[in-house]
């Protein structure tokens, strides 16, 4: 069983660098992801525009032929598009081992870079605990004491001590 090391996270001048590797390794995963899933929508016009031209001369032969060669074309589209999203998944799922086992964040870093968020119904929550998170960050973190750095809701770029997020207009 692996152990983590026990530094003081929060504290770290580290935690800051390691926060924005991740955040942007999260980036690039997403992109590639994304990426995959565009090849994929472009295969399926693709495939309906040549199924639609071929499919116009009104000859059945011509049809044929843009039916075939329309699903041929969307599938290797398809196919190519799998694959590269399936290389964004795994860098994903690589990046959350190494945010999960790094010693520079404590587990609300850990979180909030891997974008997770707990599902909690507001009336389950006390009163205090309520007022509590009005005054705290969304992982009951103070962003003036965490030297927090980029936004938990978008990733943007956050200056030091800021409240809001100057990409999304979020508060932090």
């Amino acid at each position: 069983m692996t152990q983590r090391a026990t530094l003081p996270a929060q504290g770290s001048k580290y935690s800051k660098a390691t926060r924005k590797r991740y955040v942007d390794g999260y980036r690039v995963a997403n992109t590639i992801d994304g990426y995959g899933m565009a090849i994929k929508v472009i295969g399926a016009i693709l495939g309906v525009l040549v199924l639609l031209v071929l499919g116009q001369s009104g000859n059945n032969d011509a049809l044929a032929l843009g039916l075939v060669a329309g699903a041929v074309i969307a599938g290797l589209f398809f196919l190519a598009g799998v694959v590269i999203a399936a290389q964004g998944q795994m860098l994903m799922a690589d990046l959350d081992k190494a945010v999960y086992a790094s010693p520079f964040l404590t587990d609300e870093m850990r979180a909030s870079v891997m974008s997770l968020r707990l599902k909690e119904e507001p009336e389950a929550l006390d009163p205090q605990q309520l007022a509590r998170r009005a005054n705290e960050g969304p992982e009951g973190i103070d962003p003036s004491e965490n030297g927090q750095t980029f936004c938990y809701h978008c990733g943007g770029e956050v200056a030091d001590g800021a409240t809001r997020c100057p990409a999304c207009g979020k508060e932090l």
